[in-house]
């Protein structure tokens, strides 16, 4: 049996087994005949052995991040001149990649991405014009192709995380279904850094959920020869969607800064769509943990 909790902002759910080990089986039937329940990080539950920590995200975070991690090595070389950066983005959806970018003030000189959802490249050809360079689906990108478009300075991309959810109970896990387009990631990396200049650097990244099977995420980290971070995006908007990072940009495997936690506490999704889209939001936080 699962405890739903019945705040509206909250979707946290709670195992009766689990629950009647930690707080004893009467405990189980208080719960079961209140109405509505408010899980014991929604409301103080005095009185109770089990008791929310105010640090409960931070502790979180520090779980499932690696320990330690080698040092991201760049050669300098590659940056003693100024210059527009190259990029490719696998599974690019609707251009958020090269949106960001722009944000952050990085001058882009190329910008391509492999996108199969029309819809998906409808938007972003209405949104950043000819800027972005459709090639087609990943599994197409050949490797005299990939050779023609170096030098990259920056890969990165997440492939579909519907076969390696546990979320989902059909799913193929990584050896099937779209779990397989993770080696294309893969393989587009390798030959990237093939054929780049010996003096041009190439930062790459690759996410995905954070809810798959041990043996995916194991899989993953052999290929990558490297551990995920995992990183909230509840850090920079009014959303908490974990999410497993694997790459070696300066900065990913560093501790979560003071300013971010406070921003994941003091987050409302109405401070984002009132401004934005002229629209008022029914939650504070939307919740999409799942895919």
């Amino acid at each position: 049996m699962l405890f739903i909790c019945d705040e509206v902002d909250c979707s946290r759910v709670y195992c009766s087994d689990c629950l009647e080990v930690l707080i004893g089986e009467s405990q189980i039937d208080v719960i079961r005949n209140t109405t509505p329940w408010k899980c014991f990080l929604c409301e103080d539950k005095k009185g109770c052995i089990l008791q929310g920590r105010k640090d409960w995200q931070r502790k979180l975070v520090e779980f499932y991040n690696v320990k330690s991690q080698n040092n991201i090595e760049v050669n300098s070389a590659s940056f003693k001149e100024k210059r527009p950066i190259r990029v490719i983005s696998l599974f690019d959806g609707i251009g958020t990649g090269f949106f960001v970018l722009k944000q952050l003030g990085l001058e882009v000189e190329a910008f391509f991405a492999c996108e199969t959802d029309q819809d998906a490249i409808n938007v972003t050809s209405i949104q950043h014009g000819h800027s972005v360079q459709q090639l087609g689906p990943v599994e197409s990108l050949s490797t005299s192709k990939i050779a023609s478009l170096c030098p990259i300075d920056l890969l990165f991309g997440g492939s579909p995380c519907n076969d390696l959810s546990l979320v989902n109970p059909a799913r193929k896990g990584i050896y099937g279904g779209t779990g397989v387009l993770f080696f294309d990631f893969y393989r587009v990396l390798k030959l990237v850094q093939q054929h780049n200049p010996a003096d041009r650097h190439l930062f790459w990244l690759f996410e995905n959920v954070v809810t798959m099977q041990l043996d995916s995420k194991a899989t993953i980290s052999r290929f990558l020869e490297s551990e995920p971070a995992m990183w909230d995006a509840q850090f920079f908007s009014a959303q908490k969607r974990a999410r497993y990072f694997w790459g070696n940009i300066p900065g990913l495997y560093s501790p979560v800064s003071c300013h971010l936690e406070d921003k994941a506490e003091n987050s409302i999704l109405d401070e984002v769509l009132s401004p934005h889209c002229n629209r008022s939001a029914v939650v504070c936080i939307q919740h999409s943990s799942i895919f």
